[in-house]
């Protein structure tokens, strides 16, 4: 039989083979076992997070505050560089950096770029976008993704190969052309992520049109985005949103809409999501109808989602506002309106004397204050005024943030620096909240990143700001 007996000791292991006795003992060095240093791997762990949540401070948190000059949405400059949504982009030169004609794209004395990609190869110089500007909210349009330079056409910052560059125009929506093709944009079939040619779509580039959303005709059929659905080429227009319509029919995503009884020939929009024929209004998205409107024949609309007729104001689908006066009927903002009578947040009346709208949604009359149609109470009417950032706003008494007073804050020195940021002569504060650490003299625009750091650091190790 045969088996192994083993000894061993701190440096060397003993065995011996009992099948064959004659064998002797054999020793076999072994290395010395090293005793794990515990605290100095820990220690090395803790200043490499250290080094690692510095780095997201400094180029990837939210450095909102610390901006000199916000150029759009993505976009911001301040002393440090460039930042594209809130991080640092690389190589960018923050003294020429500027966005190209309001658009996705951006560029600086040596480079362009495409949201926080650069475009290698792009010419700065002759590089033009094509497309529409962005909203004021940052949403992105439809065909916010065409462009060219002197040597290729782009879309979302990828090349499209066998462009005619001297005919190559944006025609809308998600189009544009040369003189041989017709391109489409579509995220579905993944041009973002990997840089294919743009769509190209079997029709007819001479008589091809854009008509509004994503519809679109030649000489041979209709479309909605790329697909063919038939319309009557004649009379086949665009409405609103979703829908077109012919002679025939209404047409929702494309398709013929059978849910309620439309009238085509008398289907038109009311701008602002809203469209009507000679029986209803309606919120175009779903044909959703607007309650107690008389004369569909004679509403139109009077801006900020307010609408009427001949005998009344109505407000998106709440429908009619009792008791309005239509000779006097004013729309001011975010909801507010008044005549002669009474001021009105959205459907309710809220005052019957005159009113002075302030900004950040903040609205006053002789007596009260309100925000969002809700009176602040206490607040002084004849000394209130809005200070900024949407939500800040001081009287002789009190300085509020929303409808909440800042505790303690002092009205007379109270004045909002940016981002989240605002002090007096006291305090500085984060959203309202004071920091007991922060010094007032010290709280500029050009100086607030560095609270950022002091605030990771309070929630890290104490648990607040």
């Amino acid at each position: 039989m045969f088996f192994l007996v083993s000894l061993r000791d701190i440096r060397n292991l003993y065995f011996m083979d009992q099948e064959n006795t004659h064998t002797a003992s054999q020793t076999i060095e072994q290395k010395p076992i090293k005793k794990k240093n515990l605290f100095g791997r820990m220690k090395k762990r803790y200043y490499l997070f250290l080094f690692v949540i510095s780095m997201v401070i400094i180029f990837g948190i939210n450095v909102v505050g610390k901006y000199e000059r916000m150029l759009n949405a993505a976009y911001v400059v301040n002393q440090i560089g460039v930042f594209c949504r809130q991080s640092y982009l690389w190589g960018a030169d923050k003294d020429t950096f500027k966005v190209i004609d309001g658009g996705p794209y951006a560029k600086d004395s040596d480079s362009v770029y495409y949201g926080c990609r650069k475009i290698q190869g792009a010419d700065p110089i002759t590089f033009q976008y094509l497309g529409s500007k962005f909203k004021s909210n940052g949403e992105r349009p439809l065909g916010a993704s065409y462009a060219k330079d002197k040597s290729h056409a782009y879309l979302f910052g990828s090349r499209i190969e066998g462009v005619d560059l001297a005919t190559f125009v944006y025609i809308g929506g998600r189009y544009a052309k040369d003189k041989k093709n017709i391109f489409y944009n579509d995220y579905s079939y993944g041009y973002y992520e990997n840089g294919k040619d743009g769509r190209t779509l079997d029709v007819d580039v001479v008589t091809f049109q854009y008509l509004g959303g994503e519809y679109t005709k030649d000489k041979n059929d209709t479309y909605y985005k790329n697909f063919p659905i038939g319309g009557d080429l004649s009379t086949f227009q665009y409405v609103d949103g979703e829908y077109a319509k012919d002679k025939n029919n209404v047409y929702e995503f494309g398709g013929v809409y059978i849910k309620k009884a439309i009238d085509p020939s008398t289907l038109q929009s009311l701008g602002e999501g809203f469209v009507k024929d000679k029986n209803n209004v309606y919120y175009s998205f779903g044909f959703e109808i607007v309650k107690g409107v008389a004369n569909p024949a004679a509403v139109y609309p009077i801006g900020k989602g307010f609408f009427r007729d001949t005998d009344n104001i109505y407000y998106r689908m709440a429908g009619k506002i009792e008791g309005a006066d239509l000779a006097t009927f004013e729309v001011l903002d975010e909801g507010y309106s008044k005549d002669k009578n009474n001021v009105y947040y959205f459907m309710r009346k809220i005052s019957s004397l005159d009113v002075q709208y302030l900004g950040g949604n903040y609205i006053k009359d002789n007596l009260n204050v309100y925000r969002y149609g809700k009176k602040i109470e206490g607040a002084d009417p004849a000394s209130f005024k809005y200070i900024g950032d949407d939500r800040y706003a001081k009287d002789l008494n009190h300085v509020y943030i929303g409808d909440s007073v800042i505790r303690d804050a002092d009205p007379n020195s109270f004045e909002y620096v940016g981002g989240a940021y605002s002090k007096d002569k006291f305090r500085v504060y984060y959203y309202g909240r004071y920091l007991k650490w922060a010094n007032p003299a010290k709280c500029t625009i050009s100086t607030i990143n560095k609270y950022e750091w002091t605030m990771l650091l309070n929630i890290a190790f104490r648990g607040g700001i």
